[in-house]
């Protein structure tokens, strides 16, 4: 009578759970009605926690500069943990197997190659743990399929370079990682991805958990995972994780990028119109956070946004449209989960003037790193591509002062 009970309790609660056969754990296995039971419930549990998180409060945009028109379609960006204040981005389809780092005001830092990889339609790129501890690796996704008609698509990891700024000549990232992935239903259409990473994720048991969100026009996306072996062997197939919560439809809600902060506790999630963080209570899963109640937060109107970054320290987050020149816009993160961000990690805001040469503005600076006489960094302006500072100089009749 008791089991009846049991059997009853669980179909009124969860109707659409059949029980004329032993349900399948998230892990593969075979349960019993009992453990599926918890299973279930353990989750539901999570989803509500997920719904009664609080929503982050941010600040409004401020604009920093310009990207380098070296990118002319920012497709992806993540925040460095090796190398303070940098963010790694990537040209859109069409563009070759490197990385740029910018900083927050868009100028070009360093160039970075691939080695092993192959650029077929990166969308998006990420940061996060990976197979060795305490090691921090960069994740590039070679996931867009416009047309969907690709049978696998292709995930990157690399451990993240550690780059000398001083030196404008471009670097070599290797011990490339190709993964081929699957999806289990058919190919998708896709621009998005992030690592789990930080204490939610360390006590998920998720640390280095890879998570897409394919982009659709007439609904929200799925969301998928898969977990990375330390070495590639075969073809992967991802696992769907459920829906995303948000009213987006249309263009406007097309998913084109996501981000989740260093502490695993805040998701950012773009679309072309829209930008929305959903909170991730201790103890939740990303799947339960992303199916929970979702906050608008602080953003720009952009002409295509693509985009969305978290500082190194989730202070604060940063996007990109794709186009030339676009505006890099900085928001301060100034609580999440109703506890105040702390002012002591909060990245300062600053604004430095753009360096000039014998009172013209050099408006598109490649490298920052001039050398007394100019010769150490190249610039973009007034059509003088890959001109050094005192190339730009002495073909106008000028002198370079303090490197500029």
């Amino acid at each position: 009578m008791a089991k009846l009970i049991s059997s009853l309790l669980l179909l009124s609660e969860f109707p659409s759970t059949a029980l004329s056969h032993a349900p399948t754990c998230s892990d593969g296995s075979t349960c019993t009605q009992g453990s599926s039971w918890l299973q279930i419930t353990n989750q539901r549990a999570k989803t509500r926690a997920a719904e009664m998180a609080v929503c982050p409060t941010t600040g409004s945009g401020q604009n920093l500069g310009s990207v380098t028109s070296r990118i002319n379609e920012c497709s992806g960006l993540a925040a460095s943990r090796k190398n303070k204040g940098l963010y790694w981005t990537h040209n859109d389809s069409g563009g070759k197997a490197r990385v740029f780092g910018i900083d927050k005001r868009g100028d070009l830092k360093k160039v970075v190659w691939v080695s092993g990889a192959r650029a077929h339609d990166w969308e998006d790129i990420a940061v996060g743990p990976g197979p060795v501890a305490g090691e921090s690796y960069l994740y590039v996704a070679d996931i867009g399929d416009n047309n969907k008609v690709r049978n696998s698509i292709q995930i990157y990891r690399v451990p993240e370079p550690t780059v000398d700024l001083n030196n404008w000549e471009d670097e070599t990232a290797h011990g490339t990682q190709r993964f081929e992935i699957r999806y289990p239903s058919g190919a998708h259409d896709c621009e998005a991805i992030f690592v789990d990473q930080g204490p939610a994720a360390e006590a998920q048991g998720t640390a280095g958990r890879v998570y897409i969100i394919t982009k659709h026009y007439g609904y929200r996306g799925d969301v998928y995972w898969v977990d990375l072996p330390a070495v590639p062997s075969h073809t992967l197939t991802f696992t769907k994780a459920g829906f995303l919560n948000h009213e987006g439809n249309g263009w406007p809600g097309a998913v084109t990028a996501a981000d989740i902060n260093p502490q695993g506790s805040l998701i950012a999630v773009r679309a072309y119109d829209q930008l929305m963080m959903f909170p991730r209570p201790f103890g939740s899963s990303v799947e339960a956070a992303l199916e929970g109640a979702g906050c608008h937060v602080s953003r720009m109107s952009e002409s295509q946004g693509e985009s969305v970054a978290f500082g190194d320290d989730g202070s604060h987050y940063i996007t990109v449209s794709e186009g030339r020149n676009v505006p890099v816009w900085y928001f301060s993160v100034d609580s999440v989960d109703g506890v105040p961000v702390s002012s002591t990690t909060a990245a300062p805001v600053t604004t430095t003037e753009a360096p000039t040469c014998g009172g013209v503005v050099l408006s598109d600076v490649e490298k920052q790193c001039p050398l007394d006489d100019g010769s150490g960094c190249k610039v973009l302006a007034d059509n003088m591509q890959e001109k050094t500072c005192q190339q730009y100089c002495a073909g106008h009749g000028l002198e370079c002062v303090n490197g500029w």
